[in-house]
């Protein structure tokens, strides 16, 4: 867990979930935004498994590991939205955004 950054730190966000029910063609993904909820960037799985897409059957428990270098930013406070949904890029289900 991290409380605070300075920026130019190699950082993961490990994004955790629990299938209630089959997901086919999963796609976990995140957004940093600024204290006025605005996105400073994000990333997905969605291009990572283009070629052989996984599927989790109900009960089943998922990952996705987001490793990056956290950008210098202006002081202040900072979020991650996470959002899990089914499908593909352009057409997709939003199952869970919070």
């Amino acid at each position: 867990p991290l409380s605070w950054v300075v920026g130019g730190e190699a950082v993961s966000l490990v994004v955790q979930a629990h299938a209630t029910v089959d997901v086919h063609q999963p796609i976990i993904g995140f957004f940093l935004k600024d204290k006025h909820g605005q996105t400073l960037f994000g990333d997905n799985t969605y291009l990572t498994y283009l070629d052989a897409p996984p599927m989790v059957s109900a009960g089943e428990r998922f990952r996705a590991v987001f490793s990056f270098p956290m950008p210098i930013l202006p002081v202040g406070d900072y979020s991650f939205d996470v959002a899990i949904a089914e499908g593909t890029q352009l057409d997709h289900r939003q199952l869970k955004w919070g």
